[in-house]
């Protein structure tokens, strides 16, 4: 590490993911007057998807929302229904079923991985759950067998809520192709991108001819597409979920490339936690843990402080170094919204104190300052 070195500019916390062969993709469709809301690249996503995650349907989406809210129709999730989930997401994963009137119950966390705890999942069922969703924070895998073991048990559907974890494995098998629905986002924060967009996984050969009705604004528009029937008509609830074929040509420029993209971040990822393994060996700080069972995809690294007070400080420390460290979510079941649509069943043990001790460092694809984010972190602990 070069210790005269310092940055011309902020060294940001995310930067898009830019593979170089979007701009080529969207010159074909424009020059083939390509750009409706759907066309060959839309269909081009969604077969990758579906063959590469090896699910009966994948359906590319407007939001990863657009997919949550899918799931709690296709689910059929009415009001009084109870769905479990951590209370360390971001809002979209509680929304998308609040607006349905669900009833949100909130879980502790494992503190090791920021996953949702298995068994505070079994403590907290009632003869009204009919769900589960988990997020695999961070791109590391939740614990998928025990959770299973748990929904199989009680028959309850399984939602994984995988925005953070596209290409992330669990016992070699890819995170959001585990559990009854998978969804991913393709948001510009994320490791593939394309501005805004998403996608929802139907492992459940049952709901295939459902999700594609839903998809369709509730039509079985792509049943006459396909010359099923002969015209199409209104069939069941629905929205304008699919992704528009000018962001699925972005997309599609990225799906390409997204192996190269997430070893050179799972690279970048492992050399911040070989830098600073000696500051967690002296106690100034908690490194992430990733289980046997988990193959994480690099998207995101975090660290610990040993309280939030001396989190403020160090990203105080950082800016003044030209990083940007930023943390993470504010627990939904502290939150207005939270406590209006949903409750926090067992205790909060770890949610709350552990969020407040999380920083998340900057890391994308293309990134080259790994050094000097951990030169900057070592100096704010050695002037302490």
């Amino acid at each position: 590490m070069n210790a005269r070195y310092r940055p011309s500019r902020m060294i940001p916390f995310n930067r898009p993911t830019l593979t170089g062969h979007e701009n080529q993709l969207l010159a074909e469709l424009i020059s083939g007057n390509q750009t409706g809301p759907e066309g060959d690249f839309t269909q081009q996503c969604q077969d990758w998807l579906t063959d590469r995650f090896r699910v009966p349907l994948a359906l590319p989406t407007g939001s990863c929302t657009a997919a949550l809210e899918m799931s709690a129709i296709l689910l059929d999730l009415k009001p009084g229904d109870e769905l479990i989930l951590p209370s360390f997401t971001y809002p979209s994963s509680a929304t998308a079923f609040a607006r349905a009137g669900v009833k949100l119950v909130f879980v502790d966390i494992e503190p090791a991985t920021m996953n949702i705890d298995p068994e505070m999942i079994a403590a907290a069922i009632t003869e009204r759950t009919k769900a589960v969703l988990v997020i695999h924070y961070a791109g590391t895998s939740c614990d998928i067998d025990r959770i299973l073991q748990i929904t199989e048990k009680y028959n309850l559907a399984l939602i994984e809520d995988a925005a953070p974890a596209f290409l992330s494995k669990h016992m070699g098998r890819y995170c959001g192709a585990l559990g009854t629905l998978g969804c991913f986002s393709f948001h510009e924060s994320k490791s593939i991108q394309c501005g805004q967009g998403g996608a929802i996984l139907v492992n459940n050969p049952d709901l295939v001819t459902r999700a594609e009705i839903i998809l369709e604004k509730g039509t079985d528009r792509r049943r006459f597409l396909n010359g099923e029937v002969d015209r199409y008509s209104w069939q069941d609830l629905g929205s304008s979920y699919s992704l528009e074929n000018i962001r699925s040509a972005y997309l599609w420029g990225q799906l390409q490339h997204s192996d190269a993209v997430v070893r050179e971040l799972v690279k970048l990822w492992h050399a911040y936690h070989k830098h600073l393994s000696t500051l967690e060996s002296r106690g100034l700080i908690t490194l992430p843990k990733i289980p046997e069972y988990a193959e994480p995809n690099g998207h995101i690294f975090w660290m610990k402080a040993n309280d939030a007070h001396e989190r403020t400080k160090l990203i105080a420390h950082l800016k003044n170094c030209g990083v940007q460290a930023v943390f993470h979510y504010v627990p939904l079941h502290s939150s207005p919204a939270g406590k209006r649509y949903g409750r926090f069943e067992g205790q909060d043990n770890y949610t709350s104190r552990e969020a407040a001790r999380l920083v998340r460092l900057p890391l994308f694809y293309g990134f080259s300052e790994v050094d000097y984010v951990v030169e900057s972190i070592y100096s704010y602990f050695n002037s302490i």
